[in-house]
């Protein structure tokens, strides 16, 4: 079980959410869980004085026809971490959302509600 969102941009390319990523600290790494073709997987984890736990993961996918009805962008950016995940984690998880949001506009939907993040 975990906390799933997922922002669906107003106005992204693939290589700006790829970049804000990997500049947040995120490592590209396999996918796991069956993205559709042309997605980008990516993992955070803060090694420093054990704050996370299980970390963050980040997933930048094409935009599904349901996906296309909340935004007309074709790119989204699924954010995720476990329930057992460290505060440290699910504030990254936030702060990764809450950045893009204020980047690349759109709507943020999740375990939460419409543009609501996860309690720390």
């Amino acid at each position: 079980m975990g906390r799933d969102l997922t922002l669906y941009p107003q106005k992204a390319a693939k290589e700006e959410l790829k970049s804000y990523l990997e500049m947040l600290g995120f490592r590209p790494c396999k996918d796991l869980w069956g993205w559709p073709k042309g997605s980008l997987s990516y993992a955070w984890f803060n090694h420093e004085d054990f704050k996370s736990i299980n970390g963050v993961s980040a997933v930048i996918y094409p935009a599904t026809k349901e996906d296309l009805h909340i935004t007309k962008n074709t790119w989204s950016l699924h954010v995720r971490t476990l329930y057992s995940g460290s505060w440290h984690d699910v504030k990254m998880l936030n702060d990764v959302l809450r950045g893009a949001r204020k980047l690349f506009k759109g709507t943020v939907r999740g375990d939460y509600g419409v543009n609501k993040y996860a309690p720390l």
